[in-house]
């Protein structure tokens, strides 16, 4: 029998208040972030968007963010942060040269602001780095006046059909309200992101937003102070900055 094949053990249902207090330490704790993520960004009747991205973060205000989309180049952006001012570049073809737009990190507040949409529901991971509570979703979820539920399992994940290895622990964290829901499934052991998922009504039907599945995911790496400089390549067009 296959491991694909295998009974696998039911769920164990986990404190929620334990997983994500974990969870907001080890975030909150790390000086730096990497990670690479697949995105796709979806109104059923409307759009769907296909994004790459490489975000390189570093506190309190630095970062390099890279969204390229598949079909769709006029949501290619680059963007940088030194700590005191933001830099962009949208680029609809290879070799365009438009103007890099430079705004002021205090008045903008966050490095996620004035992202166009949907761009800005593909940085919403960047933007829990900062938060002091990562992944719980902002306010306005769901809409009513409770909080979001939450609940969490832990459960064996199983490898990709013909990857020749074990699955692993995860952790499942379902946040709902109304008709929204999020969730996240976290690595039980280094507690990174593996895949977020959003649902929610929009258009009148109630239908998936958001799937994010990450590929890289480092915490507190080592990233020189270059990465935070906008430099001649990355003012010279897109096609400067790799993914």
């Amino acid at each position: 029998m296959s491991r694909a094949t295998e009974p696998q053990p039911p769920p164990r249902e986990v404190d929620p208040a334990i997983v994500l207090r974990e969870l907001a330490n080890r975030w909150r704790g790390a000086a730096s972030l990497e990670y690479r993520s697949e995105v796709v960004v979806s109104h059923a009747g409307e759009f769907r968007l296909d994004l790459r991205t490489h975000i390189i973060l570093r506190r309190p205000s630095r970062a390099r963010l890279v969204f390229r989309a598949k079909g769709f180049p006029e949501a290619n952006r680059l963007r940088v942060c030194d700590g005191r001012q933001i830099f962009d570049r949208m680029s609809g073809r290879v070799g365009d040269t438009s103007r890099t737009i430079t705004t002021s990190l205090a008045r903008t507040g966050r490095i996620t602001d004035n992202l166009s949409h949907p761009l800005d529901e593909a940085g919403y991971c960047v933007a829990q780095f900062f938060s002091p509570t990562p992944f719980v979703p902002p306010a306005s979820f769901g809409g009513g006046d409770l909080g979001p539920s939450k609940t969490v399992a832990r459960r064996r994940r199983q490898p990709p059909a013909g990857k020749n290895r074990a699955g692993r622990e995860v952790f499942e964290i379902v946040f709902t309200r109304g008709n929204s829901r999020d969730t996240l499934t976290l690595d039980a052991l280094s507690y990174a992101p593996l895949l977020l998922v959003r649902v929610g009504e929009h258009g009148g039907s109630v239908q998936e937003l958001l799937r994010e599945s990450f590929t890289e995911m480092r915490l507190n790496p080592l990233l020189p102070s270059a990465l935070f400089r906008w430099s001649p390549a990355d003012d010279a067009g897109y096609e400067g900055a790799s993914l």
